[in-house]
């Protein structure tokens, strides 16, 4: 294992797809995203279109929680990270909490949808209130993945855990494969059992499947969001094809 670079608290919390600009992360925050919050990460950073996304770490949580009374630094940075899914003159969306593991293993919590934005500092950090217990929640549901023992390194690995939260989406929501799941011809392409995708649909989504599937290098589902024309990105998962179309689509990837 990576030997884990110490941030302070307050840089265990950034937003990796904010509402204005592309996002700018050190090396070492950049080695905490896994599993989707990396590909979210890739597109925005890429200019592409991406659902507002922030992250938090379980240590920066943890200490978040316990940030004692008087002046609490770590709260007016966890309040400043969450105003970057805030549109520019508009009101704070209602917010979505995802897990992010590069396994994606069963048993960790679904997606929490539909959560009202905290209604005041205090409220951010209130673990009887929607967002701070669907946060709660989400880091509660890795425990029941992990070793009753917990060595050094495994304790390092728990504080670099992170959660997701998004803004709500309110556009219909499509699924598209970065790769054909039987040629492995660069996509997009579209579930399988699913009709094939518009022409809108294969324009709009290409990029998505272009950088995506550069980045990670294997099959992917991506979710999105359609506004109108445009497409955004909110989500994206590995997907088990066969041993032939992984082989062709690695080709492909060399010849590219």
């Amino acid at each position: 294992m990576a030997k884990y670079v110490s941030l302070s608290s307050a840089r265990l919390m950034f937003a990796i797809a904010p509402t204005v600009g592309r996002p700018v992360l050190s090396a070492a925050e950049e080695r905490l995203l896994v599993g989707k919050a990396r590909w979210i990460f890739a597109a925005a950073r890429n200019g592409q279109s991406v659902c507002p996304t922030v992250v938090i770490t379980r240590k920066a949580w943890r200490q978040l929680l316990a940030e004692p009374a008087g002046p609490r630094p770590l709260r007016a940075a966890w309040i400043a990270v969450l105003l970057k899914m805030v549109p520019p003159g508009g009101k704070p969306p209602p917010l979505v909490v995802r897990t992010a593991s590069d396994t994606a293993p069963a048993g960790l919590a679904s997606a929490r949808l539909d959560i009202p934005p905290p209604v005041d500092p205090a409220s951010a950090v209130d673990v009887t209130k929607p967002l701070a217990r669907a946060i709660v929640q989400a880091f509660d549901s890795y425990d029941n993945l992990e070793a009753v023992w917990l060595d050094e390194l495994e304790d390092e690995r728990r504080d670099r855990e992170i959660v997701l939260i998004q803004a709500r989406v309110s556009g219909p929501l499509i699924q598209l494969l970065t790769r054909h799941p039987h040629t492995g011809e660069l996509g997009p392409a579209p579930l399988p059992g699913q009709n094939a995708l518009p022409p809108e649909i294969v324009g709009a989504g290409r990029p998505f499947a272009e950088l995506i599937d550069a980045e990670a290098g294997e099959h992917m589902a991506v979710l999105l969001e359609k506004t109108g024309t445009r497409l955004r990105l909110v989500s994206a998962r590995p997907l088990k094809v066969s041993a032939t179309a992984m082989l062709e689509a690695m080709r492909d990837r060399v010849e590219r």
